[in-house]
């Protein structure tokens, strides 16, 4: 029996399966664990350092130098490994191959690196069995940091929580004796750029692209205005969500220019 501070590369790479025996407890880490996991390896990204697991105890099997049984440290190699489950799948297929010689064994392509007692063993195979949506992966730290502010304004934006927004989307009257708030016929003027929500009352400057703008498969401007026919309009919200959606826009734009692996 050993105890060593390691990386997980280190340990599976060195053994050809890993077995967690029955009187283990099952899988018990939830968010908490996961957030105060990732905000480490974050750090260590950062910082170019390498991150270390932590204490994990592993008994040899019957002199089997590839075989071990885990004692200590089930919880977050397991975490690990479904980590590396999702990047495997979000990384080109000519990538892959090096990710799953950490998942699986060696000469059994279909059978775990992580061998779960019966409690987790049939969960842990179907979500090493799931395929997750591939995403694309930038090509160096600088470009990471760049592409992580800027979602991050994102984020920031669809909350509607920035400030430093354009000076679109003010509305205005066709008919000034007519200033009625009710939202009740919705039309969108490519040509003038106008979104009316009655025959009077439009807001102006609102592109075809913000307009069209989807978010879930929705489009937002339309569902808004539809979840709120026959109400009174609340013209400074509605002209946020324009002006949001248009920044969105310019910030898809500068994510676009960013060159993926």
């Amino acid at each position: 029996m050993e105890a060593r501070e390691n990386n997980f590369k280190s340990i599976v790479t060195n053994e050809n399966r890993l077995d967690i025996p029955f009187f283990q407890r099952h899988y018990t880490w939830n968010e908490e664990h996961w957030e105060r996991l990732f905000d480490d390896l974050y750090d260590s990204f950062i910082n170019n350092t390498t991150h270390f697991v932590g204490s994990v105890i592993l008994k040899r099997n019957g002199g089997n130098d590839n075989f071990a049984i885990v004692i200590d440290g089930q919880q977050r190699l397991t975490t690990f490994s479904i980590l590396l489950k999702v990047l495997h799948d979000k990384i080109d297929e000519s990538k892959r191959k090096h990710f799953e010689n950490y998942l699986f064994e060696t000469y059994k392509d279909d059978s775990p690196k992580i061998n779960h007692s019966k409690m987790d063993r049939e969960n842990y195979i179907d979500f090493l069995k799931v395929d997750f949506p591939k995403i694309p992966f930038v090509e160096s730290k600088g470009l990471f940091l760049q592409f992580s502010a800027l979602g991050n304004s994102l984020i920031t934006l669809h909350s509607l929580k920035e400030q430093d927004l354009p000076p679109i989307g003010e509305p205005l009257y066709k008919d000034t004796a007519n200033k009625d708030l009710k939202i009740s016929k919705i039309t969108y003027a490519k040509d003038t750029k106008e979104l009316f929500i009655n025959k009077s009352l439009y807001f102006e400057k609102v592109e075809s692209s913000v307009w069209e703008y989807k978010i879930g498969g929705y489009q937002v401007l339309d569902k808004y205005l539809k979840s709120h026919k026959d109400e009174a309009i609340d013209f400074e919200y509605f002209q946020k969500i324009i002006q949001t959606l248009h920044k969105s826009l310019e910030i898809e734009r500068e994510i676009a220019k960013i060159s993926f692996i």
